[in-house]
């Protein structure tokens, strides 16, 4: 995508934020950061990699319980608030302390949506700055990492270097989805 286009996601979470941070669950989000191409300039991101930092509270840890429960995704919340459903945006939950690189700062709580602005817009577009190599990528991986949790890639990383499992890409045809399972979950 364009780095415009991206921009402009990225002041569509910051405005969904400050719309809604006393609502839970943005009520728990303590930092924004961006990183990646995105955040060193790229001018033709593939994604915008967001780093959302919070802190749980006893209603989170219930919301995560049933969520695992029912085999749903516990940050889709945190997601769909932020980006009322709009595509290109990859999140990451508490991840900076994990990060072996830097992140620029967007948003802290407190923060004006003026001064986020001021940070997003502060990050210089760079012509040289392409897309990072992918973390934690086997080949089965490839075309689908936006698809594919950071944390979950680097699991699956670890089982298959020990032996534990083995990963085979399986291209399925096109098809009329039947399942109203497969309906409901893609619409979750």
């Amino acid at each position: 995508m364009k780095r415009e286009r991206a921009a402009v996601l990225v002041e569509h979470v910051l405005r969904a934020l400050d719309d809604s941070r006393a609502e839970w669950p943005l009520s728990l989000i303590t930092d924004v950061h961006v990183f990646g191409s995105f955040a060193r300039g790229a001018l033709e991101p593939h994604d915008v990699d967001v780093d959302i930092e919070f802190e749980p509270d006893l209603e989170w840890g219930a919301h995560f319980a049933r969520c695992l429960a029912y085999g749903r995704d516990p940050f889709s919340v945190f997601k769909r608030s932020l980006t009322g459903g709009k595509r290109g945006c990859q999140f990451q939950f508490n991840f900076r302390d994990r990060a072996d690189f830097e992140t620029t700062l967007l948003w802290r709580r407190g923060s004006t949506f003026h001064t986020a602005l001021e940070r997003l817009h502060a990050i210089q577009a760079d012509p040289a700055a392409g897309r990072a190599e992918r973390d934690a990528m086997l080949p089965e991986f490839d075309g689908l990492d936006q698809w594919i949790p950071l944390a979950f890639r680097e699991r699956l990383v670890d089982a298959v270097g020990s032996g534990a499992i083995i990963l085979e890409r399986l291209v399925l045809t096109d098809g009329v989805v039947i399942s109203e399972q497969a309906h409901e979950a893609r619409n979750t």
